[in-house]
């Protein structure tokens, strides 16, 4: 169980740390490379429900088998201290409540074990590109959910 939280924590923070600063990039693909099980360079439905397993028992803190928004605010997603490094707080916040309701399908304020399994499928859905049932590293840190919300989030303003 250690272990698996861990290994989320790890893979969404150093996934989401290449949007916040170029170096980032290089940490992003060892999380990458992480989640791809069996190291052939994409992500696969069941690789990307087993990361999505992985994290969404290291957010469920009280073992309820759903996730509050502060429950889901609170992980980080490895990019909070970011956000208050960059002054960017208000949109991160704004960033992980639209995920949030994106994700909390029957709107009753929490996300269920169930909705967060959908919500993965949908967004890997989402984010295949090229529509071959698996995700590069591109589409992937380019176009997941969380990934974009997080970087347009932490972009500086212009």
């Amino acid at each position: 169980m250690k272990k698996t939280m861990i290994t989320a924590c790890v893979f969404a923070f150093t996934t989401t740390l290449a949007f916040a600063e170029p170096e980032g990039k290089q940490l992003a693909g060892l999380g990458f490379t992480g989640a791809d099980a069996n190291s052939d360079g994409i992500l696969t439905a069941p690789e990307m429900q087993t990361m999505g397993r992985d994290i969404f028992v290291s957010m469920d803190g009280d073992e309820d088998e759903s996730l509050s928004v502060e429950e889901f605010s609170s992980w980080g997603f490895g990019m909070r201290n970011i956000a208050e490094e960059t002054g960017r707080v208000q949109a991160y916040d704004t960033a992980l409540k639209i995920v949030f309701g994106l994700w909390d399908r029957n709107k009753d304020n929490a996300v269920s074990a169930l909705e967060h399994r959908q919500a993965v499928s949908f967004d890997m859905m989402r984010a295949d590109l090229n529509q071959d049932g698996q995700l590069t590293e591109s589409e992937f840190l380019g176009s997941f959910i969380m990934n974009v919300a997080l970087r347009a989030a932490l972009k500086p303003a212009e």
